[in-house]
């Protein structure tokens, strides 16, 4: 059964319309950082999903707009050079 949103790619009965596009390793290789695109809706309003998991413990989502997510870019791009100086 595929879903009626062309984007999701969700199989099974749903209501969180899903497009994963990254799964990245991370904190030597302990955890994994998810991005996803997910809608609640009809795939009217579309938010970007951050899913942070590690072994032993749930994840932690967070649904953020778009404009928060280039936000986010922006200030893990920051932090990444200012980390590669100081290192």
């Amino acid at each position: 059964m595929s879903c009626f949103i062309t984007w999701c790619e969700e199989d099974s009965e749903h209501t969180i319309h899903r497009r994963y596009l990254s799964s990245l390793v991370v904190s030597q290789g302990r955890g994994i950082v998810g991005v996803s695109i997910v809608s609640v809706d009809h795939g009217d309003l579309v938010n970007v999903e951050l899913t942070a998991s590690a072994r032993l413990v749930d994840p932690v989502i967070v649904m953020i707009t778009s404009a928060e997510a280039r936000g986010v870019g922006r200030a893990l791009l920051e932090a990444a050079g200012q980390a590669d100086k100081k290192g």
